[in-house]
């Protein structure tokens, strides 16, 4: 994976952590931080984050409805991942919630609002009690296919599985099945998970 990727991978690990551990930024300032980034060392969460909830006033990139499809399902698909880890031991508690809900909106730049969330969330828990989990992971293969978008998927995932009280067996279980799932080695859930926690801590 080449630089610019890495580069955006670990700025999307800073930002996120720096603002889970000082909730009250102002929140113009991450917005003007995301504006002076280019589109090619933006993360892929953020980007597609854009593209999902565009400014109403802007159909310029996505026209007629400023609303992008496939970067809609790419960050569904990413958001899944986390949701997937948040859900490991079969329950979705409140404490869960509001971490699953923080680490979203901070991911993507707070462009994605509290109630869209909430409705992602209702979505994705009745597909996976229709689905299952080995059905939901064989579905996030075939909708995150690059490489890059595979990783960040896995630290998203990762970065929700410490950041709601520690890293469970059951939630490291389901981390190794997405990375499985996306042809990654195993070994990068360590990666992942120590990336994190070197955020987390610093």
């Amino acid at each position: 994976m080449g630089n610019a990727t890495e580069s955006s991978v670990s700025e999307l690990l800073a930002r996120v952590t720096q603002q889970l551990r000082e909730p009250m930024l102002a929140a113009n300032a991450v917005v003007a931080e995301h504006s002076a980034k280019s589109a090619s060392a933006e993360s892929v969460l953020l980007a597609t984050a854009a593209r999902y909830c565009p400014p109403a006033e802007n159909f310029a990139a996505t026209p007629p409805t400023g609303f992008d499809f496939e970067a809609g399902a790419l960050f569904e698909a990413i958001v899944e991942s986390a949701f997937l880890v948040a859900n490991a031991d079969g329950l979705f508690d409140d404490v869960e919630r509001r971490a699953f809900t923080q680490v979203v909106r901070e991911a993507s730049g707070h462009r994605v609002s509290v109630r869209q969330i909430e409705a992602i969330v209702l979505d994705l828990q009745t597909l996976l009690e229709e689905d299952g989990f080995d059905k939901r992971y064989r579905r996030l293969a075939t909708t995150i296919t690059k490489h890059a978008h595979r990783r960040e998927s896995l630290l998203v995932a990762a970065l929700l599985a410490e950041v709601s009280d520690g890293i469970s067996e059951r939630e490291r279980q389901v981390l190794e099945c997405l990375a499985q799932a996306f042809e990654l080695p195993v070994s990068m859930v360590d990666e992942a998970l120590g990336e994190v926690r070197r955020h987390l801590s610093g």
